[in-house]
């Protein structure tokens, strides 16, 4: 292959809170929320017994752990930030920061191939100084799969195929269901993204949130290099800087498919530079969106063609949003924001604001899906709280 190639009153509850299923109907399936957002999701048995027999992680002397057996099933129990045990011994004090667990493709070593499930829970204070080296994320290479994880306040440094959260997403790899905010990822040469560097598998409903972005090419807000599948992901408040493909979601879409995704945030560059892809050959990019104002780029996608759509910041937030991004799933996947106005969100990171109440209590529609779902045990994973101050 050529080198070219994130009180009592209950009128109103934060769907932070979200409840995942551990019953039958299929993990992963969003189960009657409509538009609502609420995300109430069941496992299947192999998931269950997955997390069952996951090894918990604490702190960051049993994430290093990893490493020594990478084939293993893990799962986040708790935050993760400087405070931490072993912070200071695995990623404050070593010169280099954190050693980036598994390694893939161009880099020596072998894939993390089991499962990390961050299971909602935010990774935090990650810095990562190693811009001479390949592989660089908090995962350097993945062929298992990693989904729920939440990267935030990061500082990573790396050559080629750096990500924040995963440098190299190999052929078997999958990233679900998880973001990067806050953060800086700088000094790449190639293969650069906000979420995964080089992407060989799949990345779906995914999201980079207030991120600056620098390398020289193949650069993008979600992913850098993509000959695989990338779907249903966002890219907002970003800085995204390279000189050859520069894309707001993707960087080189070489053969590969993009689909049901947006951007808006500020793209620069100086060959094949697009709003939504960078350059872009073969296969399909479809329903892509970019806002024309935030992103500069009056092209969505630099080199190449495909079906991406540019819009004000105006049609892409709010109740607009559902017929301005008509080829968005907002029954599954998307939840429109309008407590204000603001562009979509996946829906399991819906904040409660979106447009639509659902069935059951008032602002709460979560609740109204448990009356069609039969025969499931139910976890709250997170708190629920009034959001609105008492009237009386």
């Amino acid at each position: 292959m050529s080198d070219d190639a994130a009180d009592s009153s209950i009128s109103h509850v934060d769907r932070r809170s979200v409840l995942h299923g551990v019953g039958a109907a299929g993990f992963g399936t969003a189960l009657g929320v409509g538009t609502t957002g609420g995300a109430v999701r069941a496992a299947t048995t192999d998931d269950e017994d997955t997390q069952e027999n996951a090894t918990e992680i604490e702190d960051w002397n049993d994430l290093n752990a990893i490493r020594n057996d990478l084939y293993g099933d893990y799962v986040l129990v708790t935050d993760l930030d400087e405070e931490t045990a072993g912070y200071d011994e695995h990623v404050g004090d070593p010169e280099d920061g954190w050693e980036p667990i598994g390694d893939g493709g161009i880099c020596p070593g072998l894939e993390f191939t089991g499962t990390f499930d961050g299971n909602g829970h935010e990774i935090a204070d990650l810095e990562i100084k190693r811009s001479a080296a390949n592989c660089v994320g908090f995962f350097g290479g993945n062929g298992g799969t990693v989904k729920n994880v939440i990267i935030t306040d990061a500082e990573i440094a790396g050559n080629k195929r750096v990500g924040g959260l995963v440098g190299s997403n190999g052929s078997s790899g999958e990233v679900a269901e998880s973001s990067v905010s806050i953060a800086e990822i700088t000094d790449g040469n190639e293969e650069v993204g906000g979420l995964v560097g080089g992407n060989y598998g799949k990345v779906t409903e995914s999201s980079v949130n207030d991120v600056q972005i620098t390398g020289n090419r193949h650069v993008g807000g979600l992913v850098g290099y993509n000959p695989s599948e990338v779907g249903e992901s966002s890219v907002s408040d970003v800085q995204i800087t390279g000189n050859r493909n520069v894309g707001g979601l993707v960087g080189w879409n070489h053969n590969g498919e993009v689909a049901e995704s947006w951007v808006a945030g500020d793209v620069t560059g100086e060959e094949n530079i697009g709003g939504f892809v960078g350059s872009h050959e073969d296969d399909l990019v479809t329903a892509g969106y970019w806002d024309t104002e935030s992103s500069g780029q009056s092209e969505g996608i630099g080199s190449g063609d495909g079906d991406v759509t540019g819009l004000t910041a105006a049609e892409m937030q709010g109740k607009t949003a559902r017929d301005a991004m008509e080829g968005l799933d907002f029954e599954e996947t998307w939840a429109v924001q309008t407590a204000p106005d603001d562009y979509p969100v996946l829906q399991w990171q819906d904040d409660g604001t979106t447009d639509g109440a659902g069935d059951g209590l008032p602002g709460f529609g979560v609740v109204g899906t448990f009356a069609g779902i039969g025969g499931g045990t139910y976890v709250l994973k997170r708190c629920l709280r009034n959001t609105e101050p008492d009237s009386t």
